[in-house]
């Protein structure tokens, strides 16, 4: 994060497009509307730079939903069993594409949970 914080053109030109196993530490979440989609925002040392880490679902779950006041993600498989994903404050491990810094946040996508 540093890099992309103090040298934003050479962190976009060696990190974009590039695969990464992320950690880090839940924040909050977020659901797309439009997209099967969800959103894991991580906790970030810098209060100016967000970590978003996109994810689909639609191969997956039927749906995906925000339980326990909104700090658990929870999946709905096809059969209809619920599984809890991710709880906000958990450690995560995450692979991704990194798409690059834009307005503070270095966006992640085509992300999978590493057991």
């Amino acid at each position: 994060m540093w890099h992309f914080t103090n040298e934003p053109a050479a962190a976009a030109n060696r990190y974009t497009d590039q695969g990464f196993r992320i950690l880090g530490h839940v924040e909050r979440f977020s659901r797309s509307m439009v997209a099967r989609e969800f959103v894991v925002l991580l906790a970030s040392p810098d209060p100016n730079l967000t970590v978003r880490c996109r994810f689909n679902y639609v191969d997956r779950y039927r749906s995906v939903f925000l339980t326990r006041d909104g700090r658990q993600l929870t999946a709905r498989h096809p059969s209809g069993r619920e599984e809890a994903l991710l709880e906000a404050g958990q450690g995560v491990t995450i692979t991704g594409r990194c798409r690059g810094l834009k307005d503070g946040t270095i966006t992640f996508t085509h992300c999978a949970l590493v057991p």
